[in-house]
């Protein structure tokens, strides 16, 4: 008699580890499937749009669509001598638009602003551009990389 529920403890001492282990298995390879997934770098994007809100054209607001795998996003002027060629004109945000002042910055004739989407893993500059003539006062949205 005692071997009989020394076997039957031992059986259900097993199941309820052989339980555990199938469900700690199964939330693994859906912890592993996530953190596949952050793995990339922030996927392709436009900006949509860039309204100029002052004469000076020193204030605008700018929006862009959402990249995939993105966390954080920063609006920048082109500036080929810079890392990134990103001269920062706002913090990170996590939004899709953003009200931008150029501060002190005072561009000449023209301005070129993209946006940079970010992630623990790198960044993807937006694949249009926004360039502004201040001779004219023209903006115009180009599907190109910034020149």
């Amino acid at each position: 008699m005692i071997n009989t529920i020394l076997k039957s403890k031992k059986a259900k001492l097993l199941s309820s580890i052989f339980v555990l282990g199938a469900v700690a298995a199964l939330s693994g390879c859906q912890s592993n499937s996530t953190a596949q997934q952050n793995d990339n770098l922030p996927g392709s994007f436009q900006l949509t749009s860039l309204k100029v809100l002052s004469p000076s054209h020193d204030t605008f607001d700018v929006s862009w669509n959402k990249s995939a795998s993105a966390s954080r996003y920063q609006v920048c002027l082109f500036d080929p001598a810079l890392a990134n060629h990103c001269l920062r004109l706002t913090g990170t945000t996590n939004e899709t638009h953003q009200r931008v002042g150029l501060g002190n910055y005072k561009p000449t004739a023209a301005m070129e602003i993209f946006v940079i989407a970010q992630n623990s893993k790198g960044a993807t500059p937006s694949s249009t551009i926004a360039k502004i003539d201040k001779s004219t006062q023209a903006v115009t949205i180009q599907p190109t990389q910034p020149s």
